[in-house]
């Protein structure tokens, strides 16, 4: 759903990004928290393709 990997996500719940309310050893999030990510991640990728060169390779 995220596009990420679980360890990655966990950091970013540790660093404090993300609230996460404790259940036992599970962590739950809010699921307008996980779309919020989501939504952030998005733009921000559709940002850096933006501003990144574009290189083009000619196959002769």
């Amino acid at each position: 759903m995220l596009g990420v990997s679980r360890p990655y996500l966990v950091d970013v719940i540790e660093k404090g990004e993300r609230s996460v309310r404790r259940v036992g050893p599970r962590r739950r999030l809010l699921i307008a928290d996980v779309l919020a990510y989501r939504a952030d991640t998005n733009t921000s990728g559709a940002r850096r393709c933006a501003s990144s060169p574009r290189t083009t390779r000619s196959w002769a």
